[in-house]
């Protein structure tokens, strides 16, 4: 069974800067269980919003963030 686990916007920004006390260890450890299915991560409207937003002000970023969410998420919780 698969924990099931919706990570706040500011989670996602934390892995892409390495900030908040995240190192890339966290983030492979993160990619590892979500493989294994120990982990689903759920995204919401939120999550998309709050990254499109700042694409003006940090495209890369912005960019960065979303690639992240896409690759983590669970396909059916982007729909």
């Amino acid at each position: 069974m698969s924990l099931l686990v919706y990570l706040d916007t500011n989670v996602f920004d934390n892995l892409v800067k390495k900030t908040g006390g995240v190192t890339e260890a966290d983030e492979e450890r993160l990619r590892a269980d979500v493989c294994s299915r120990k982990l689903t991560v759920v995204a919401s409207h939120i999550n998309i919003r709050e990254t499109l937003a700042a694409l003006q002000s940090r495209p890369e970023i912005a960019k960065a963030q979303l690639g992240l969410i896409v690759s983590l998420a669970d396909r059916g919780s982007l729909d």
